[in-house]
């Protein structure tokens, strides 16, 4: 799994949270089972070990949610979550222990293993949220858990917006955008950055996890025009509604320093959809690779003995908002171990093009 920080500020707590989630659950489980094993010396439990074990994991998951844990607020509170975690725990240990009563399996269950396993629990519990808490601040002193937003609206409602959001530390607003010059180079201390058009540009150079659009006093083919402008952004824009007016394509609702905040735009994939995305591209790609190789053994061959150099050629491009990536290709043309930087791109029937990549052009499609 690729590191938390390669996701928007935006999306870290969300993953933190999910991996938080996921852990305590097999924490109860894998506790229970190495308890077993060190007591008994092997890790064939009887049934009834395994239908406790399963019960506790899946009441675990819903006292969990039921009381917040791996909410943003409790998240910040190493001590709440183990205040919350004990109890939760707890409640846990009381369905499992009537699960048991009610079911006449407490004569043949081991009292000490359960005793161990209900405190070791706990115990991995409290180590993990303190491990959480050492890699929060880490991540806090670099600046991983701030969110970078981007502010359009520079009149009265954009500096109210803009002074409410400065109050929350985790929050940097690094600039502020309009439609119109306000004439000034700083708005309460925040750099006037330009137009529309050039907060565009500069999410395809700096990192914006957000975009707050304070504009309700404005007119709606204004919005409109500044909605149009940011569609194609891959980046949260979201609509600051005081008193909403204006007939938009709301995707959902949240809050920012205590500000009320409709989704307008989102990014094609979220925390845990980039994630999927992630494995599954990874996973196909190497399944298909597979597939093709020994079609690629064959062209590599054919390439070597067409022409001296390399199989293969690399190549800088950009892809989705002018991300730089690198292309390999297989070559198709002479190998020019010190090509003169004058020379013109390959074009149609270029004279330097090999045998074998005039018989892949003339095979490609389209």
């Amino acid at each position: 799994m690729s590191d938390v920080r390669a996701f928007p500020a935006s999306d870290r707590t969300t993953l933190i949270a999910g991996l938080l989630r996921l852990t305590d659950i097999l924490l109860v489980a894998v506790v229970a089972y190495v308890l077993f094993w060190f007591q008994n010396d092997t890790l064939r439990a009887p049934h009834y070990y395994h239908q406790i074990i399963v019960l506790a994991a899946l009441l675990t998951a819903n006292f969990t949610h039921v009381a917040g844990i791996y909410r943003p607020v409790v998240l910040a509170s190493t001590s709440l979550q183990v205040v919350r975690l004990a109890a939760a725990w707890t409640m846990v240990g009381l369905a499992v222990l009537a699960f048991v009563l009610v079911t006449e399996i407490a004569e043949w269950l081991n009292p000490t293993w359960a005793m161990r396993w209900f405190f070791g629990v706990l115990a991995c519990f409290t180590v993990t949220r303190v491990f959480i808490w050492d890699r929060r601040r880490r991540m806090r002193r670099h600046g991983d858990l701030t969110i970078r937003i981007a502010l359009v609206g520079a009149r009265d409602l954009g500096r109210k917006v803009l002074e409410q959001l400065r109050q929350d530390p985790y929050v940097q607003v690094v600039g502020v955008f309009d439609t119109l010059d306000p004439g000034e180079t700083t708005i309460e201390g925040v750099p006037y950055r330009g137009s529309v058009k050039d907060l565009v540009r500069l999410v395809r150079k700096e990192r914006v996890d957000e975009i707050v659009i304070a504009m309700i006093d404005r007119s709606e083919e204004e919005v409109a025009s500044v909605l149009a402008k940011l569609r194609d952004v891959p980046i949260n824009t979201k609509f600051c509604a005081h008193t909403l007016r204006f007939n938009l394509p709301v995707r959902g609702y949240s809050t920012v320093g205590g500000l009320p905040l409709l989704h307008v735009f989102q990014r094609p994939l979220g925390a845990w959809g980039q994630v999927l995305k992630g494995v599954e591209d990874r996973v196909l790609g190497l399944i298909f690779l597979i597939l093709a190789l020994p079609v690629m053994a064959v062209i590599a061959v054919l390439v070597k003995l067409d022409s001296p150099g390399p199989v293969l050629f690399r190549q800088k491009r950009y892809g989705f908002n002018n991300n730089d990536i690198t292309v390999f290709k297989f070559r198709s043309m002479r190998n020019d171990p010190n090509p003169d930087p004058s020379v013109p791109q390959a074009q149609r029937n270029d004279p330097r093009i090999t045998r074998i990549g005039a018989f892949f052009a003339q095979v490609e499609p389209g």
